[in-house]
């Protein structure tokens, strides 16, 4: 392979990664619908916590409320919070003085106080390791055989008739003496050939993938198709794995819905955040009013009671 070649192969790999990694982040930072005064920018929330695992809201004396992430400017409490913290932004180089806890609402990614940065890194790099070999497998379909040659001469004949096979040629003309190469060295020398006998593994290799990528959506709480049936699926099988993407659902959703609660206590300021999908799901149902309502149409209504909201006066009638 010359360098060119290794040059362009490194850079597909990276541009590969770069392109899955972007993707994931981007899904990763766009799962939640926040009700935020005008100050504050979910896009920074959202960033604060994918990036650096942590956000805080507090008052600017001139902006009002903002959202930031923040370091942890004392030392940690034996709850692991620090007494102050200093907020920052990623851009224009801002950072605010310090903060007492008692001034400023803060939480972290999850219980682990880890982002998800690693999280897209790690499926970035399986997916974008998939798509290579992929494009890889599919290019070696291209070189089904190969050539033994003996002389320079009748390389070129052989390079000849490959050029015009791949321009689509129906028929090739060589010379006998010339592919024998007898004329030129005054002995037999037969051209031989052999397969390179590549299998072709790119469906399965894209299944593979496709049941990789299902699997950061469970992580990350997004609903998916866990399994590849050609048969008829049952919806029991379809909801295999509900319960896994409620469990990542919370832990990404808990720790926002403390920053609001936090915000609201400390500061008076109103904001809420809620699981960005309204699509009509079981699953949705749980997290989104207008889920709730479009599946409550399209039930029973035994079946839709089970979703509605139950108000303060009322029995559970579950």
């Amino acid at each position: 392979m010359s360098r060119n070649n290794r040059r362009k192969q490194r850079l597909m790999n990276n541009v590969s990664y770069n392109i899955w990694f972007n993707r994931l982040a981007n899904i990763c930072q766009n799962r939640f619908r926040w009700e935020l005064p005008e100050t504050c920018d979910a896009d920074m929330i959202e960033r604060a916590y994918f990036r650096a695992g942590r956000a805080c809201i507090f008052i600017d004396d001139i902006i009002g409320p903002v959202s930031l992430p923040f370091t942890n400017a004392t030392p940690l409490n034996i709850y692991g919070y620090p007494a102050k913290v200093q907020p920052y932004s990623f851009y224009c180089g801002v950072n605010y003085g310090l903060i007492p806890l008692k001034d400023c609402a803060v939480s972290f990614a999850n219980t682990q106080r880890v982002s998800d940065y690693s999280l897209c890194d790690y499926y970035a790099m399986r997916l974008a390791d998939l798509s290579r070999t992929i494009d890889v497998n599919l290019t070696l379909q291209k070189a089904a055989a190969g050539a033994v040659v003996g002389s320079e001469a009748q390389k070129n004949s052989v390079v000849t008739a490959v050029k015009r096979i791949a321009e689509n040629d129906v028929f090739i003309v060589v010379d006998k003496d010339q592919w024998q190469n007898e004329a030129i060295t005054g002995k037999q020398n037969a051209l031989s050939t052999f397969s390179f006998n590549v299998p072709f593994i790119a469906d399965k290799l894209q299944i593979e993938a496709a049941q990789l990528f299902n699997e950061f959506l469970t992580a990350v709480g997004i609903e998916n198709s866990n399994m590849d049936k050609k048969e008829r699926v049952n919806s029991s099988e379809t909801n295999g794995n509900i319960g896994a993407i409620e469990a990542a659902r919370n832990i990404a959703l808990a720790p926002r819905r403390r920053l609001c609660e936090e915000a609201k206590k400390k500061l008076g300021v109103d904001m809420s955040v809620s699981w960005d999908s309204d699509i009509a799901t079981l699953l949705n149902a749980a997290f989104s009013d207008i889920a709730r309502d479009q599946l409550s149409g399209s039930l029973g209504l035994g079946e839709a009671q089970a979703f509605r909201k139950i108000g303060k006066e009322e029995e559970d009638p579950r």
